[in-house]
């Protein structure tokens, strides 16, 4: 859908309150572990205090949540599609046999979640099939930004509290967007999506199966200027936190997974883009480098560090 920026009065809802906030599922890939989907968390463009809700609101501005979420994990909960989804979709969404809702409901091991970042949405107040190529990314009726009234998502100054020599020290980092021009830090988005997947489908175990931010390739740094990442222990440990919150919360999170361990090809970004926790020096033998990243994520996992400043998790 287009990412202009809509209209200030459009808005989304979504479940049965207004919130400020909805969940979106992407579509799965093929490097994704069984049963894992990409996760990006929705915030509304804008919620007008007091807007009235109709029923064709309700059928496709909802749509920005329930198009993936139910598409997935509704059959795999609870045997079937959303008559909801069927009525957005019609004839495109096909019908489970009696033997295939039997087979498929309850089949959930675990839910991978793969959670980087969140986007605005806003209700697209106009949508005609003659004007569109109808097709799974349009079903969501919405546009999509990563910007609201000229100000980007996610927050551009954090602070942070690390572990160092077995004390708490603080960090001010300031960060926005990571080298993917998709990527903006969203911390609180991994732990309301948590939640939402808690409340809507029964608590099922959940894996953090991708979770990370990536700099842009800079071949003219020196190699302790690319070891130096603080934006990514800002990152992880935000992150974390809220992971941390959501497990106090309920939700029945088992594991976290860094994405990714090491610089790596990432898909048509290729070497330009590094996601990794230790530097792969590509042009000299694929020489590999730990960041302060991986000397921090080792200190966090030997010591659990005890956050003090709740303010952290707003």
């Amino acid at each position: 859908m287009s990412s202009a920026n809509p209209k200030r009065n459009d808005w989304h809802y979504a479940g049965d309150k207004m919130d400020g906030t909805c969940l979106y599922f992407e579509f799965g890939c093929s490097c994704c572990p069984a049963g894992s989907r990409i996760f990006s968390w929705m915030v509304y463009y804008s919620c007008p205090s007091g807007a009235l809700l109709h029923i064709e609101h309700l059928n496709i501005s909802r749509m920005i949540y329930v198009l993936v979420s139910h598409l997935y994990m509704d059959p795999l909960v609870f045997g079937d599609y959303s008559r909801t989804l069927r009525s957005l979709i019609g004839s495109r969404l096909p019908r489970f046999t009696a033997a295939q809702t039997k087979s498929v409901k309850g089949s959930l091991d675990f839910l991978g979640l793969n959670y980087y970042t969140a986007n605005y949405a806003a209700h697209l107040t106009s949508f005609s099939n003659a004007d569109v190529n109808v097709s799974y990314t349009t079903d969501n009726r919405a546009n999509l930004t990563t910007e609201r009234n000229g100000v980007p998502i996610g927050e551009k100054y954090q602070k942070m509290m690390y572990l160092k020599s077995n004390k708490l020290s603080r960090l001010y980092c300031t960060v926005l967007q990571a080298g993917s021009d998709w990527l903006y830090v969203y911390p609180q988005g991994v732990r309301l999506t948590l939640l939402y997947i808690k409340e809507k489908y029964n608590n099922p175990i959940v894996y953090i199966t991708e979770n990370g931010i990536d700099e842009k390739n800079n071949a003219s740094l020196t190699l302790q200027q690319s070891l130096t990442d603080n934006f990514r222990i800002m990152y992880y440990q935000r992150h974390l936190l809220n992971v941390v919150q959501a497990i106090k919360e309920g939700a029945d999170v088992r594991g976290f997974f860094a994405w990714a361990i090491m610089d790596n090809f990432e898909w048509d970004s290729g070497y330009t883009s590094r996601f990794g926790l230790n530097f792969v020096d590509f042009a000299n033998g694929l020489k590999r480098y730990p960041k302060l990243s991986a000397k921090w994520f080792q200190n966090f996992l030997k010591n659990i560090p005890r956050i003090k400043d709740e303010n952290i998790l707003n």
